[in-house]
């Protein structure tokens, strides 16, 4: 039997914070009680019981970790002085070639300063 939907794809579960001892036995007890046969539905397929316990073994370990938090780092902050210095090369070239839309050189001096990358 095939699935009508396509499942979800799970969050990522924070997994440093199973390297300490403590969080290993929480999460040890919340999957014995998450999983134990008094909550364990009976069910008429055996796809029914692998979704029972993926789902149940996932809300433990969710409760117990938490979700992967992700921390992105600005690349502006590295290259800040050479970017700023970029644009703002860009925009006096531009100033120029506005303040003489006839002139060929400004105009080409414009679009040159933009192909060229900043790093």
């Amino acid at each position: 039997m095939k699935h009508r939907y396509a499942r979800k794809t799970l969050k990522r579960l924070n997994t440093k914070a199973f390297r300490i001892t403590d969080i290993q036995e929480i999460l040890e007890d919340k999957l014995s009680e998450a999983l134990c046969t008094a909550t364990y539905p009976v069910s008429a397929t055996a796809d029914e019981e692998w979704t029972f316990i993926i789902d149940s073994t996932y809300r433990a370990a969710t409760d117990v970790l938490g979700h992967k938090r992700h921390v992105h780092r600005d690349w502006f902050d590295e290259n800040k002085l050479v970017v700023i210095q970029h644009v703002d090369e860009i925009h006096h070239k531009h100033l120029a070639w506005i303040s003489d839309k006839n002139s060929v050189a400004k105009q080409a001096s414009y679009k040159q300063a933009r192909k060229n990358d900043p790093a």
